[in-house]
Parts: C-alpha cells; sequence; structure tokens
C-alpha cells in the first residue's frame, strides 16, 4: 500500500503487507504492522504500537502509549557527537552520543549519559570487579595490564615495606619503613600493554644476626613514577641507622656503647600535577632498650622513650578507597622492646615490634589485623599493603608463647587500577 498525502486513522489499525506514507501519519487508536513500513513524515500513534517487521521514520515520531517490537532485530536510536546534539530536546529523548560511545538521555535540565558493564573487552587482567559504577583491576603480583579501549584511570602504586632491624644481644632494633605510595588521578591510558611491578616485603633476620631489615621492592605501573620500596629497620649492633626508602627505617639503640642511630630518609619523590607521593622519614635516637620506629605514607616513625619504657611506633599510614573500600596502606613497622608489652605498635599494615615475653598482645589477634591500629597481628607486615616489618629481638626460648625470634619482614606492595564503566 502506498500513500502519497496525509493517512488519518482513527481507529485500529492493521497493516499487512509493506506500507509507504509520503505524508504525515497519525493513528488514533491501535497501530499494529506486521510487514515493512516507511513513513517520510511525521507520525503519531495514540495507542498501542506493534511493529513486526522493519520500520523507517524520516520525520517526528509520537508514541502516546506503548510500543512493541516483535521481532528479533534491533532498534536504531538517533546518533551523533556531543556537538549534533538537539539544540531544544524533549524530556526523555534518548540518543547514541558517537562523542563519549554511550547512549544518553535528557533529563530536563542535561544529558545524562548510561553506564555499561565492566568488560575484559575494555581491559585486562588482574583480579578483576566491578562496584559502585567502577572497573576495578588489582595486582597483588607482578603482570600486565592490557588496555583495549582508551580509559581514563586512576592508579595507585604501593611498594613493599622494609624489614625490621635484628641483633644477638639486644632489643632495641629499628621497625622498617612503609613502601613508598603513588596515587595518579585523570590517567589517559590508550590501548597497549602496561607493565606492572609488584614489590616484595624486606627481609626481617632472625635474632642470631647482627642485621638492619633489607629495603622492600619497588612497584611500577607503566611510565607512572615508581613506588620506593621501603627502608629496612635498624639493627641494634653497629647498623644503627635505618636505611632510606619510600619511607624510612627507624634507628635502633646499642645501649652498651650509649650510641643511637639515625632514622632513615624518605626519598619517594615524583609528585606533581595529577601524581601524589606519600612517604617519611624513620625515627632516630633511640632510648635504652627501646628501637624507634619507621616511617609510614602518613606521618613519621616516632622514637623509643628513655629508661627502656616503651619502643616506638610506626608512623601512621594513609587510607585510601580505590579498591571499592576503605584501606589503610602503608604503615611503618614498630621498633623492638624490652618486653612485647613495651614494643612498639605497627599501623596500617606495619608489623609490631618484638620483645623479650610472650606476645600478650598476640595471643589475642594472633595472625590478623589488630582493629585498633590496623597494624598486623604479627611482627610480620601484612601482604599488600606495603607495611613495615616490626623491629627485632633478641630472645630465643621456645616456651610457650614466644612466638617470634626476628624482625618481621614487610609487607609486599599492590597496584590497583580503577575507571569508570563505559
Amino acid at each position: 500500500m502506498e500513500i502519497l498525502d496525509k493517512l488519518t486513522v482513527n481507529g485500529t489499525s492493521h497493516l499487512k503487507g509493506e506500507v509507504s506514507v509520503d505524508g504525515y501519519s497519525a493513528f488514533r487508536s491501535t497501530l499494529s504492522v506486521d510487514g515493512y513500513a516507511l513513513l517520510l513524515s511525521s507520525v503519531i500513534v495514540d495507542g498501542y504500537a506493534a511493529f513486526r517487521g522493519s520500520t523507517t521514520v524520516d520525520g517526528y515520531a509520537a508514541f502516546r502509549s506503548s510500543v512493541g517490537f516483535d521481532s528479533t532485530g534491533g532498534i536504531v536510536l538517533p546518533k551523533g557527537g556531543t556537538a549534533q546534539r538537539p539544540a531544544s530536546p524533549e524530556t526523555g529523548t534518548m540518543r547514541y552520543n558517537t562523542t563519549t560511545g554511550r547512549l544518553e538521555y535528557y533529563n530536563g535540565t542535561f544529558w545524562v549519559g548510561l553506564s555499561g558493564f565492566c568488560s575484559t573487552s575494555i581491559a585486562s587482567d588482574g583480579a578483576f570487579t566491578q562496584l559502585d559504577g567502577n572497573c576495578i583491576h588489582t595486582f597483588k603480583d607482578s603482570g600486565t595490564f592490557t588496555v583495549k579501549q582508551t580509559i581514563t584511570a586512576q592508579v595507585l602504586v604501593v611498594a613493599g615495606g622494609g624489614g625490621g632491624g635484628s641483633h644477638s644481644t639486644t632489643n632495641a632494633n629499628g621497625g622498617g619503613g612503609a613502601g613508598g605510595v603513588v596515587y595518579a588521578v585523570n590517567q589517559v591510558l590508550t590501548p597497549g600493554d602496561y607493565t606492572v611491578t609488584v614489590g616484595k616485603g624486606g627481609v626481617g633476620y632472625t635474632w642470631n644476626t647482627n642485621a638492619r631489615g633489607t629495603n622492600g621492592g619497588n612497584s611500577v605501573f607503566g611510565s607512572i613514577t615508581p613506588a620506593i620500596g621501603g627502608g629496612g629497620g635498624g639493627g641494634s649492633g653497629t647498623t644503627l641507622d635505618g636505611i632510606a626508602g619510600g619511607s624510612g627505617g627507624g634507628g635502633a639503640r646499642n645501649t652498651a656503647n650509649n650510641a643511637s642511630g639515625a632514622g632513615g630518609a624518605s626519598n619517594q619523590g615524583g609528585g606533581g600535577g595529577d601524581i601524589t607521593v606519600y612517604g617519611n622519614a624513620g625515627a632516630g635516637g633511640a632510648q635504652a632498650w627501646t628501637g624507634s620506629g619507621g616511617g609510614g605514607a602518613g606521618s613519621v616513625g616516632t622514637a623509643g622513650n628513655i629508661g627502656g619504657a616503651t619502643a616506638g611506633n610506626g608512623g601512621n599510614g594513609i587510607i585510601l578507597s580505590i579498591s571499592g573500600s576503605s584501606v589503610c596502606y602503608a604503615g611503618g613497622g614498630g621498633g623492638g622492646g624490652n618486653s612485647s608489652e613495651h614494643a612498639g605498635d605497627g599501623f596500617c599494615g606495619g608489623g609490631r615490634g618484638v620483645g623479650t615475653t610472650a606476645y600478650y598482645d598476640y595471643r589475642v589477634y594472633p595472625h590478623e589485623i589488630n582493629p585498633v591500629t590496623r597494624g598486623s597481628g604479627t611482627p610480620d607486615g601484612i601482604p599488600n599493603t606495603g607495611g613495615g616489618g616490626g623491629g627485632g629481638s633478641y630472645w630465643h626460648g621456645s616456651s610457650a608463647g614466644y612466638l617470634y625470634m626476628q624482625g618481621g619482614s614487610g609487607g609486599s606492595g599492590v597496584v590497583i587500577v580503577s575507571y569508570p564503566r563505559p
């Protein structure tokens, strides 16, 4: 059927063949089209409309009731870039924006883009989750991040924490410094492969080894500023100074020689613009029988107190929510103390220092996070937080409750990439 002028139907319409209307069309009741329909001007349907074949409308179309498309095909919406949006759209107008690659609708005030779903067709690798409108890739080990469509992301890079110091005849060993933290926003990542390196925690040596803890490993994402591994804590023999790192290790105390080590400096640089870096020095100046705490992302470590009262705490970390939940990263390790009760606390993934008495605190939190400090329930830093290891003890008895005889190892780092779902 071909109609070369205006068509008005006041009753039910059921068109079973090909229909072509060159002029204005108005259907005041139900419309059913089983074949191809070509409507070259404005169309108004006041009732229910069902299209069971292809339909082309070149002009304005208004459907004032329900519309059904009883086919396995699809609806082709108007499309165009942001600059081609209608000048005076009606509320509810929907189109495909070729600039943003999203469906969008006009809410009466402004255009709103519709979110899609996270998919490995956009980017892949790492532990992959979708949460609160964001696609999140978490790397707990080194790997490759593959981008297949250009994204604008925020990236968190945390290095491994430094190990705590150790000595065979004294407890006044420094806590390890936290791994450096690099937090980058508004990072435009174009298609390609990005190398991801996750730094391991530094080593805390056994009670009979007179040594500083080793530095944690660096963490790297592509060409973004690397996060520098945390500095090892000082040992209370002849290696009293904490080592420089993303956050520096705490200094140790040699009581026999009346000497105290300096805290390690922070050498985490590279911030500016959309990149923020975090790192602080470890504490020096430890007093008799107490080690000093390693630095954390949020603050410097604290020095051990005089008279062996309390060893220094590790520096605080920094709380970030890039993973979808609030996590405290990169706290320093606590200094070793004259007793476990007097050992320094680790914060935000950092390990607690060791002493010569049973671990009264860690019998409550044997291998878990201390809910008060968010530090480790052992001298070892919590994996994938970049926390520093706790300062070690010379105690090496085998009595019940004497669980640890060495400086704690630093917690490994982590790399997290988050971007809005398309």
